[in-house]
């Protein structure tokens, strides 16, 4: 089975487009019989080593009203540090619910890679069509089986000083359209510390993860519309907690640049199995405009705050 191009799908008449969700639907139904619905123990383990440092204190949740009570949803999340898929699978195993989470491959060390297939995520290679295609319907089938799906609709780290959101994929509200499961708006914010620190875990004093109202997506929809529809209210989300915990990012005049600059080296170099390669993941950054994309500041040569990247420092 295929996924369609948008591009193509937009062409479908009404009729046509119902057709084509209800053989994806069925197909991803036919996969799920393989699928087993319990918290895996890859979640299990993930849970039970990390919450006993890094999360135990830091980790709050908020929104848990807006979970459905009887069937799995798409978890749309943003997505700014290695942490995230970690973050996630922590939150979800504290509420009891069995989940898998989109990870893209490409990126990811053996080690890493081996840790996400304990847990049993969807994964897919940026770099190969086919691939995410496929992920799309493994995806769907997965929540066809029960389990919550978690996916980072940015496709990248956002490490912009002042920007919510960078312009998330259409995969989620496909997933949806294809389950008839509603998508649920998350924002993870992990507030930092506001002074230079010495290494990547001095950088956080608390993490939120808020769960938004609910979406739904049908055949009929425009998927790219009700993506953006869901992208705003994310940006508005994540704007309210800054709102509320004090955080100044309505404009790069009140950034700090030493302290920006000292938090983002240490989130790119300073942990354990993840670097973050700037230029490499530069290429799967989306905008719907058209426009060009920024997503991190350096200092440059005249001293001067602008957008662009701080390499890896030599030893």
């Amino acid at each position: 089975m295929k996924i369609l191009p948008y591009s193509v799908e937009k062409q479908l008449s009404t009729a046509e487009k119902i057709q084509y969700y209800n053989k994806l639907s069925q197909y991803c139904k036919e996969l799920s019989l393989s699928i087993p619905s319990n918290i895996s123990l890859g979640q299990q383990a993930i849970s039970k080593i990390y919450m006993k440092d890094f999360y135990n204190s830091l980790l709050e949740i908020e929104g848990i009203e807006n979970l459905p009570k009887n069937t799995p949803a798409i978890i749309l999340c943003n997505h700014s540090t290695a942490h995230d898929i970690f973050s996630m699978y922590i939150a979800m195993a504290k509420l009891g619910l069995p989940t898998s989470v989109m990870v893209a491959t490409d990126c990811l060390s053996p080690f890493s890679k081996a840790v996400f297939a304990s847990a049993k995520s969807v994964f897919l290679n940026r770099n190969d069509k086919i691939s995410s295609s496929n992920s799309i319907l493994q995806a769907s089938a997965t929540l066809l089986a029960g389990k919550y799906l978690v996916v980072f609709g940015e496709s990248t780290w956002n490490l912009h000083p002042t920007k919510a959101m960078q312009d998330i994929k259409k995969g989620s509200s496909m997933i949806s359209a294809i389950t008839e499961l509603p998508v649920i708006p998350a924002i993870l914010e992990y507030i930092e510390n506001p002074s230079v620190v010495e290494n990547e875990k001095e950088i956080y004093k608390k993490i939120i993860l808020r769960f938004g109202k609910k979406y739904e997506t049908m055949p009929t929809d425009d998927i790219s519309l009700k993506t953006l529809e869901i992208q705003n209210q994310m940006e508005e989300m994540r704007k309210s907690i800054w709102i509320e915990n004090n955080i100044n990012r309505t404009d790069i005049s009140f950034v700090n640049p030493m302290i920006y600059l000292n938090h983002t080296y240490f989130k790119k170099y300073g942990v354990f199995g993840f670097t973050y390669h700037s230029e490499y993941e530069s290429q799967f950054l989306r905008s719907n405009t058209g426009d060009a994309i920024e997503n991190e500041y350096c200092i440059n040569a005249n001293n001067e705050f602008v957008p662009g990247i701080t390499y890896k420092k030599r030893k």
